[in-house]
């Protein structure tokens, strides 16, 4: 009759050292894998981040200088002849204005060297409520240092930088403009009323000065009311 064997004593069957290594190398080939799989899905996932990334970061992602485009803000102010900010003016039966006559001022920080073209609206010589001011000299140009046109409205006309500052009758005499290096940038325009008196809930008029190379531009508005006197 056959022995029962289940309480044996007889010793365990050992796994041979062969074996043990196999397994072993088998543990560390998948996490071989693992760690592997991971990279690539990192890899996988910095590429697709990078596809999607606009070409301003990609650019600053390689070591490349960042590239300006598109629409940039300007600062405007509109003051009377006297240099002082105004928001608002008013109109006596004969058209006269108090104050007499007013300054549009258009100012970029950090403007690239380049040729600048400059259209305010309403155009002075176009007809609108507004003209210039005289027959002289109504537009002023002042390329200045870079870093210091820090006031909207300025106190007076700035000390312009090289090249000098250029003056004309309307803004096309003096633009197309070119400046020589980076730095900050005015334009002053004087211009007169010569519209219809206000109602008595006034009249809002808002000037847009864009100043463009062809690739960047700069925009910037102020608005003025009118009122009957």
């Amino acid at each position: 009759m056959p022995q029962d064997q289940s309480g044996s004593d007889e010793p365990t069957p050992q796994r041979s050292s062969g074996f043990l290594e196999d397994q072993q190398t088998r543990r560390l080939f998948l996490k071989a894998a693992v760690i592997s799989g991971a990279a690539v899905a990192a890899v996988g996932a910095a590429g697709a981040a990078a596809a999607s990334a606009s070409p301003q970061i990609l650019r600053q992602l390689r070591g490349q200088p960042a590239t300006v485009s598109g629409q940039l803000p300007a600062t405007m102010c509109f003051e009377s002849s006297g240099f002082d900010e105004i928001t608002e003016f008013t109109v006596n039966d004969s058209g006269k204005t108090n104050p007499g006559t007013f300054f549009v001022w258009f100012t970029v920080q950090h403007l690239p060297a380049g040729t600048w073209t400059y259209t305010l609206t309403p155009d002075p010589g176009a007809g609108t409520p507004f003209e210039y001011n005289d027959p002289g000299n109504n537009v002023y140009v002042f390329p200045l240092a870079d870093g210091t046109a820090t006031d909207r409205c300025p106190s007076g006309d700035p000390d312009a930088h090289p090249p000098a500052d250029q003056v004309g009758h309307s803004i096309g005499d003096v633009f197309p403009f070119t400046t020589g290096s980076l730095g900050d940038f005015r334009v002053r325009v004087h211009i007169d009323f010569t519209g219809p008196i206000p109602p008595a809930s006034g009249t809002i008029y808002t000037f847009v000065g864009t100043l463009t190379n062809g690739s960047i531009t700069y925009t910037g508005q102020v608005s003025v009311t009118a009122f009957p006197k």
